[in-house]
């Protein structure tokens, strides 16, 4: 075998993204004739892609044949195969964002395994030429959007948030005014499954949710997925944030150091042993406690009647072994932890409240090829989430917790029978235990403990046709099961998709997905506060089901690409709260009786995204207009009425402009816009037995808050030192122009008395008037990172 690596030269025609080998249309009998006459004029080309300085594998890599246009991408662990045909040398180009392509010549006259690194760019090659390397058959629904894309958006007070970089997108946008929840074309944040070296992340904030679990410094690769969702996803109604965690480079060690307004970060990687293993370790604390010092220091002393406190961490770890036959073992952990402390009284006689809360992720991944055309993937984990707040004081100690805790299963098994048929299938299970409510207090002698376990599972099966050069085809089917003791649930879910080129730069796709949910959130509506609790399906309470279809025109240039995407969402057996308190403490036996069932839901809409990625000026425009509305029979007499987070508009612009002699200096922008979301307000008062005004509520999200809007800036320059350390200083605005938008509504009365002066006379009239809440003035901050080499 022989192997010719040299720099890719665009051919004069060359399509920048994938097509695939062309075929006219057959029946299927002919179809698999044809597949063992061409397999035996075929050799397999099986390989890892990875990055020549670090060894770590680069996850959707492209592998693309100019000759047979013909094309693959690799795993999760940089893992492909691809057909050539034994008559003759086989040019591949290799590609990824932020890397130099390569135009590899294969010589060999049986199937081969061989090895690709890829050379990243640099920092000006990033900023010219980079992140234009989009595949081109990119599923609809999916994000097509690097990480390094979205750290460049200015941040709340610096801190580089993936999840709020997300909300910049059209069709994503927050829930409530600086926090990190996902609300995906109309969804509720439980209907959002976010995965972390796929274990669950059920409560991704941080500070009161303005600021998100998710570190990007441990970020490899992120999938988001709105719709067109592939069949090994479930479990959610709404969308998929697939994370992966960094391996850490396995030639040399790297350590970096960053220090924030909120926050401080360390990053460590480095061979275990060089070429063959890796570690790699990042974790982040704030500092907000030592800030708040002298506030204590105040009320130990005697001068204040009261204090607070506030402390968060997270922790990314993960060892990676490359084993014998090309396998490989990955052991992943994650911990996220807050505690937010308030003492009030004295010193000697305090009354103590405190608020925590966690998660914990661990898993381990062991992955190898099998034979020539079978890749096989098995994942076994652990996720959990704890919320537990305590009240002690001389006289009464109380303390209540809520949580939820999974072990899961996870075996994939993928093919590539020949360039027409990529098959995938696999079985995932989870076992659930649920603790909705655990109260212990002083006051009693009986503790109160409520808890639930749930077995879910699904088997599924993808696979994807290339039919011609211009059509491929995916279609799936996944099987759910849902056990508990009350109640058992066998539940179809297919998925379809399919992509037609309609010339060299333009596609048209569309997406059907049938979505299930079987767990719900019980929320108080306030979604940056851990004061939800997870529950699972009961027979009062059915699995929620959503349908999502959607059709997608995407067309690339040069220097440009833009796309434009329709949607249609209809849900089924949605769930809706009472409001008002808190259901940790309200939570009974009958806690189904808090809530309404049965609900409907239905959204549709269209989004614009255009993406500039070349040249000093980058940056995208996003779009959206939608409409999103819900029907429960015992709200608004049954008929429908908006959702919450229906926002009719939202524009999302974001710029960076890079200049300096090297492109080391960067100045950013983004700004938004969105609708006001749908509240609900009294359509009048009346005065109750005790001459007191009460509001009447006749409608359920019968007006709208303010439209949102906002502008941030961030300016970031980069120097390297002698001796190779990079250095980066970050100055920023967020709300530059100090907007006022809303972070909660209140709608206030008072009585209006025939004698002003005397508050027991009749009354005669009220004063109605409201009151808007704005928690994010403008906000300046400074950040700094060095890099060790």
């Amino acid at each position: 075998m022989l192997i010719l690596v040299r720099p890719y030269v665009p051919a004069q025609k060359e399509h920048e993204c994938f097509r695939y080998t062309e075929m006219k249309r057959i029946n299927s009998v002919v179809i698999l004739l044809l597949f063992f006459v061409g397999a035996y004029g075929q050799i397999t080309v099986r390989g890892f892609i990875k990055d020549a300085s670090t060894k770590e594998p680069l996850v959707g890599a492209n592998i693309f044949d100019a000759a047979t246009q013909n094309g693959t991408t690799s795993n999760h662990v940089g893992y492909f195969i691809y057909d050539g045909s034994k008559a003759q040398n086989t040019d591949i180009t290799v590609s990824y964002v932020g890397y130099e392509q390569q135009l590899i010549t294969i010589t060999a006259a049986a199937d081969t395994l061989i090895t690709i690194e890829l050379m990243p760019l640099s920092l000006e090659e990033i900023v010219v030429r980079a992140e234009n390397e989009k595949p081109f058959d990119t599923p609809v629904g999916l994000v097509n959007i690097s990480i390094k894309e979205l750290e460049k958006i200015p941040q709340f007070f610096g801190e580089k948030d993936i999840l709020k970089s997300l909300q910049t997108l059209p069709g994503i946008s927050n829930s409530v005014e600086g926090t990190s929840g996902l609300v995906v074309r109309g969804g509720s944040v439980d209907q959002n499954l976010i995965l972390f070296d796929e274990a669950t992340v059920y409560n991704p904030n941080h500070l009161l949710g303005f600021v998100s679990v998710v570190n990007s410094d441990a970020l490899k690769d992120l999938k988001m997925y709105k719709g067109g969702f592939p069949a090994q996803y479930g479990g959610r109604l709404s969308s998929v944030l697939d994370l992966t965690m960094k391996e850490g480079d396995k030639n040399e060690s790297h350590q970096k150091f960053s220090l924030g307004v909120i926050s401080s970060k360390l990053f460590f990687e480095g061979p275990i042993k060089k070429e063959k293993s890796s570690y790699f370790l990042s974790a982040r604390s704030s500092y907000l406690g030592l800030l708040l010092l002298p506030q204590k220091w105040s009320f130990n002393n005697g001068n204040s009647e009261n204090f607070f406190n506030y402390w968060l961490y997270d922790l990314n770890g993960k060892l990676s072994f490359d084993l014998k036959k090309n396998a490989k073992l990955q052991i992943s952990y994650y911990r996220s932890f807050d505690k937010w402390k308030a003492v009030e009284g004295s010193q000697e006689r305090p009354n103590i409240g405190i608020l925590t809360w966690m998660n914990n992720l661990a898993s381990v991944r062991y992955s190898r090829p099998i034979k020539d055309r079978l890749f096989s993937n098995l994942l076994f984990g652990y996720s959990s989430f704890k919320l537990e707040t305590s009240q002690n004081s001389p006289d009464v100690k109380t303390k209540l917790s809520s949580g939820i805790n999974d072990f899961f299963f996870k075996g994939y098994l993928s093919t590539s029978i020949n360039s027409v048929f990529d098959i995938r299938f696999g079985l995932q299970s989870i076992f659930h235990h649920f603790t909705p409510v655990s109260i212990s207090s002083s006051l009693s002698r009986d503790d109160i403990l409520n808890t639930a376990n749930g077995f879910e599972t699904a088997v599924f099966v993808e696979n994807k046709v290339t039919l011609g050069k211009r059509l491929s085809v995916n279609g799936g089917l996944r099987y759910s099961v849902y056990a508990a003791t009350d109640n058992f649930h066998l539940l179809p879910e297919p998925r379809l998709s399919f992509q037609y080129e309609l010339s060299r730069r333009t596609s048209i796709e569309f997406a059907y997905a049938k979505m299930r949910q079987f767990i719900h959130l019980l929320s108080n509506g306030s979604s940056g506060l851990p004061n939800d609790v997870w529950v699972p399906v009961t027979k009062k309470i059915p699995p929620g089901a959503a349908d999502h279809f959607s059709i997608a025109l995407d067309n690339s240039f040069i220097h440009l690409d833009w796309s434009v995407e329709v949607f249609y969402k209809r849900s089924q057996n949605l769930a809706d709260y009472r409001s008002g308190g808190s259901f940790l403490f309200s939570f009974e036996n009958n806690w189904e009786d808090l809530i309404e069932t049965g609900g409907k839901g239905e959204g549709y809409g269209a989004e614009l995204f255009l993406k500039k990625s070349k040249g000093k000026w980058n940056g995208w425009l996003g779009y959206s207009l939608s409409w999103h509305n819900q029907k429960f029979d015992a709200f608004n007499q049954g008929n429908w009425y908006p959702f919450k987070y229906d926002r009719r508009h939202e524009l999302e612009l974001n710029c960076n402009y890079s200049f300096g002699e090297q492109k080391n200096k960067q100045l950013a922008f983004s700004w938004i816009f969105q609708s006001g979301i749908a509240i609900t307000t009294p359509v009048a008062y009346y005065l109750n037995a005790n001459e007191e005004l009460v509001p009447l509520y006749t409608e359920k999200n019968n007006n709208r808050a303010p439209n949102y809007h906002r502008l941030d800036i961030s300016y970031a320059t980069s120097k390297t030192s002698k001796k190779g350390n990079l250095r980066t200083w970050n100055f920023g605005l967020y709300n530059a122009y100090n907007r006022k938008n809303p972070f909660f509504i209140s709608f206030k009365n008072y009585p209006i008395h025939e004698n002003p002066t005397d508050f027991q006379s009749p009354v005669i009239g009220q004063n109605n008037f409201t009151e808007q809440d704005t928690f994010l003035p403008i906000l300046p901050y400074i950040s700094y990172e060095i890099n060790f080499k």
